[in-house]
């Protein structure tokens, strides 16, 4: 990509990227630069950007959007992992050591997902000469690892209304958009879905979506929960029980 190009997918996407992103933290001549390695690629609601166990280095710059991080269990479902979204980066660990992939990348917002595909090989030269970006690069893997690490603890050792305030916590911290007083949390999830992520049944989501919305602290709009009031669900995810 010429840089002229790179400045324009920059400028169109960045002011909505989350802040503890990877692209947000880099300097904007570094971000060029690593823009610039790559081509840009669109993928539609549904697509794949990568299957899980399949060889490939490629790795995504996500530039807007959302996708879900998903796995399979044992042949009888799948776990949904996590969530990225613009700024985010995706494919990195098998581009940096090589094997299968460990999950499957699906485009799942309203909106296509805009990205930028480097190769393997591309994404080593790049950071060949750029130690720091390499230091934030590992930074973002270790953040993924520490965040599924305390999700699986949490999914063996919770209850199931502490773990999905908890999830709810958390992705309205990443992907909320405040809404007077409230969040709505900017990811189109079913029941089933939050239940992978939390290790439950549909029925059992369903059942503490509702006790939470009986407290008054979230409400169902389709797919996408409205959070009405976050520090009264923090207070429960952490410490039990809503403040008052």
């Amino acid at each position: 990509m010429d840089e002229a190009g790179a400045r324009e997918l920059i400028r169109d996407n960045c002011e909505a990227w989350r802040a503890a992103s990877f692209l947000r933290a880099l300097e904007p001549a570094a971000l060029r630069a690593l823009v610039m390695a790559g081509e840009p690629v669109g993928f539609g609601r549904a697509e794949k950007l990568m299957m899980e166990g399949e060889r490939g280095t490629d790795v995504f710059l996500l530039m807007s959007s959302f996708v879900k991080v998903t796995a399979g269990i044992g042949g009888t479902g799948e776990a949904l992992l996590a969530m990225r979204a613009g700024g985010d980066v995706v494919g990195e660990i098998a581009a940096r050591d090589g094997g299968p992939r460990t999950a499957t990348v699906t485009a799942c917002g309203q909106e296509p997902v805009r990205a930028v595909r480097l190769s393997g090989p591309g994404l080593e030269q790049y950071l060949a000469d750029r130690p720091e970006v390499r230091l934030q690069l590992e930074r973002t893997v270790l953040g993924k690892f520490r965040t599924a690490t305390l999700r699986r603890i949490d999914n063996s050792s919770t209850r199931a209304r502490i773990r999905l305030a908890r999830a709810l916590v958390a992705m309205a911290e990443d992907f909320g958009t405040p809404l007077r007083g409230s969040t709505v949390i900017q990811v189109d999830l079913t029941q089933v879905e939050w239940g992978a992520m939390i290790s439950c049944s549909e029925k059992t989501v369903e059942r503490a979506m509702a006790e939470l919305a009986r407290h008054g602290l979230v409400e169902r709009h389709r797919r996408r929960p409205i959070v009405r009031d976050l520090e009264a669900l923090r207070a429960l995810a952490y410490d039990g029980a809503p403040s008052s």
